[in-house]
């Protein structure tokens, strides 16, 4: 079974230390486990979120587990829910 750590978990150090991608996978890795979940609302800039996880993970070896997104589909409007799937894409 392969471990990983959810990006949240770390949201308080993330702000407090100033954290960035590369410093939460080194975190990962240093504490033995697999794989990371990344927060793409946590980074900077949601546009600049995949090169800066490819980075993380290449830099540090540690494998992407998934991707949360701060995304809410349970709205029970359908615009707002076809407007979160659409932010999501």
């Amino acid at each position: 079974m392969k471990i990983s750590i959810c990006h949240y978990s770390y949201h308080r150090r993330w702000a407090n230390e100033k954290w960035d991608a590369i410093r939460l996978a080194e975190e990962v890795k240093a504490l033995g486990a697999d794989a990371v979940d990344f927060h793409a609302g946590m980074l900077a800039d949601p546009d600049a979120a995949p090169e800066l996880i490819l980075t993380a993970l290449e830099k540090t070896g540690v494998e992407l587990s998934g991707l949360s997104m701060s995304n809410n589909f349970s709205d029970k409007d359908p615009d707002k829910r076809r407007a979160q799937i659409d932010n999501v894409k």
